[in-house]
């Protein structure tokens, strides 16, 4: 089956790129031929941050040249995927905050897949609002998101916050894992994951808050602390800027501990079964975070940079029962796999 995949597979971010690479590689292991839905959502930069980034950017093309074969013509507009839609069998909001219209601001309606003629099969995996309630927005309202939503063939949401508001409207989801965590492992990208002793940092919101409680827990700890895909220098901490997605995971992966507000950083931190904290930067974000640390019962792990750094490395060191989370993540897998053989 030729599956039409739209999703934020373009944007400059680690989790976005990996997520991409999950979904279609879950899709191809089923037999069918993804083509990425080439509409890609402008990055408003300046040109000194545009030249800053060019070695993460050049990192990121050279991964999606290598990994992601089949791409649609580009869209440049809403409307002009509109007018022009790739042909497929079925067509899929992926994963990440695909229905978060303040990301999609005047593309949100093509996330939820408006220029898909009516006859044609449209599903979800794993999307989700990034939020807690569907509000309407400038570029799109509140009864245009639901009548959209009603139209979808089927809907797999990743967070238990998402499938309540579908709920809410009387439309019917399943809540299953986000495709990176549909494997246990990425030894094809990650390769040698022998621990390093370091505190590893990978911060979506930089505060300077996050930076001073980092170093204070480095101390109390004799660890190095070093900083993953980020151009920002810190006194006292170190920087490999710019990595790869290969580089990134790996990093992550051979941390001895970890302090994040990213949710896949938290993913590749349970995947290889590393000790973290979560230190939210933005209180509106934290929905999905918590969503899939209750679900593997690991609630405490977010604090806060109010709370102590002696609290902060004891729960660090607070040892995780990952026999009960891979119990977990592996009976969810199964739940999130026999929704994909369905479509």
């Amino acid at each position: 089956m030729k599956i039409a995949l739209l999703t934020y597979f373009h944007a400059l971010s680690y989790g976005a790129t990996l997520q991409t690479y999950a979904t279609i590689k879950a899709l191809e292991s089923l037999g069918h031929e993804v083509w990425l839905v080439n509409l890609v959502i402008p990055e408003p930069l300046t040109m000194l941050r545009r030249v800053l980034l060019l070695p993460k950017a050049y990192k990121h093309w050279k991964f999606r040249k290598e990994y992601f074969k089949h791409i649609t013509r580009h869209y440049t507009s809403s409307e002009e995927l509109r007018q022009n839609p790739p042909e497929a069998d079925l067509y899929m909001i992926g994963s990440d905050q695909t229905w978060n219209a303040d990301i999609s601001m005047d593309m949100a309606p093509s996330f939820f897949l408006d220029f898909v003629k009516d006859n044609s099969k449209k599903v979800t995996y794993a999307a989700s609002f990034g939020k807690d309630t569907i509000d309407g927005t400038q570029w799109i309202s509140k009864e245009r998101t639901v009548e959209l939503l009603r139209q979808f063939n089927k809907i797999a949401i990743r967070e238990s916050s998402g499938k309540e508001m579908l709920a809410q409207y009387g439309i019917d989801s399943i809540q299953v894992l986000d495709p990176v965590l549909l494997f246990p492992h990425y030894d094809e990208l990650v390769g040698d994951t022998a621990q390093r002793e370091e505190i590893v940092l990978f911060k979506i919101n930089k505060t300077e808050d996050f930076y001073e409680k980092a170093r204070e827990v480095g101390k109390l700890s004799s660890l190095t602390v070093r900083s993953l895909g980020s151009l920002r220098q810190e006194k006292g901490v170190k920087c490999r800027y710019p990595e790869g997605i290969e580089g990134w995971m790996r990093g992550i992966a051979s941390a001895k501990y970890i302090l994040t507000d990213s949710f896949h950083g938290l993913v590749i931190s349970l995947l290889y079964h590393r000790q973290f904290v979560i230190l939210p930067g933005m209180a509106g974000r934290v929905t999905r975070l918590r969503s899939l640390l209750q679900l593997v019962g690991l609630e405490d792990r977010v604090m806060s940079t109010n709370d102590k750094a002696e609290d902060i490395y004891a729960m660090l060191k607070k040892p995780i029962v990952y026999e009960h989370v891979d119990e977990v993540l592996n009976r969810e897998r199964k739940t999130s796999w026999g929704y994909l053989k369905s479509l």
